[in-house]
């Protein structure tokens, strides 16, 4: 009983964490303590407007997260066309790559220390799609059921990782004061309109709206509309 509420804590403390490095470092300590080496958060924040916001956090090796997206390896990855459909994890194991394609994927994904594993889907209507990996190298025989045997933590551990991943992106600026006409372009930009359309239904110039936009971008802190969209999205200045 000691030894469950001690790692229930562990998980609490996830749920807590006071900004991405202090989750990054409490979720590879669970990691570590359910018995893997690695672990990934990625997905989509919805924008709007068709340029969703992409987000990768984790320890699993870069090599192979770079191998992964230049091969497009998403359209053959099981557990990627899991998550379209499903909510349930579903364990990392060799009987789910059907196919030459899948198995040159998980061979690829063996080299580079990602044997077995779980994957847990992350939808969430209010920010956008994720998904959670957890990674081990150990291809021992029946690696794959000691893997899945842990697949209820780390959809546990993948839940609270996305709270407080929400919670750390909901506070890391400071309250943006935008002005009642910045809000409404950027609601507008947020709903696919271009800058003209903007324009037009607010009975403006096209050069105010842009003005307005740029001024909401620059108070947001974003580089480009697709980022200043997300973070709206994230801040709850705007409804996804």
């Amino acid at each position: 009983m000691t030894a469950y509420l001690a790692k229930y804590r562990d998980y609490l403390e996830v749920l807590a964490s006071p900004d991405m490095d202090e989750l990054l470092a409490r979720t590879q300590k669970l990691v570590k303590f359910l018995d893997f080496d690695h672990f990934m958060f990625g997905g989509h924040i919805h924008t709007g407007h068709g340029e969703p916001q992409a987000v990768h956090y984790g320890t699993y090796p870069a090599a192979w997260i770079e191998r992964y997206r230049s091969n497009n390896y998403h359209l053959v990855d099981p557990c990627f066309a899991h998550m379209q459909h499903h909510v349930h994890p579903v364990p990392w194991a060799r009987e789910s790559f059907v196919g030459p394609d899948a198995q040159e994927m998980l061979e690829e994904a063996s080299s580079f220390g990602v044997v077995s594993g779980g994957f847990s889907p992350l939808p969430c209507h209010a920010l956008g799609n994720f998904g959670f990996g957890i990674a081990r190298g150990d291809s021992r025989p029946g690696a794959s059921a000691r893997a899945a045997a842990h697949l209820p933590e780390m959809h546990m551990l993948a839940s609270y990782f996305l709270e407080s991943f929400r919670s750390i992106q909901k506070h890391a600026s400071q309250p943006v004061a935008l002005t009642a006409r910045e809000r409404q372009c950027l609601v507008h930009a947020a709903n696919g309109l271009r800058d003209g359309e903007i324009a037009a239904k607010l009975r403006i110039s096209t050069r105010t709206v842009f003005f307005h936009l740029n001024n909401a971008r620059t108070k947001l802190r974003a580089d480009n509309r697709s980022q200043m969209v997300a973070k709206s999205v994230i801040l709850g200045i705007v409804a996804p």
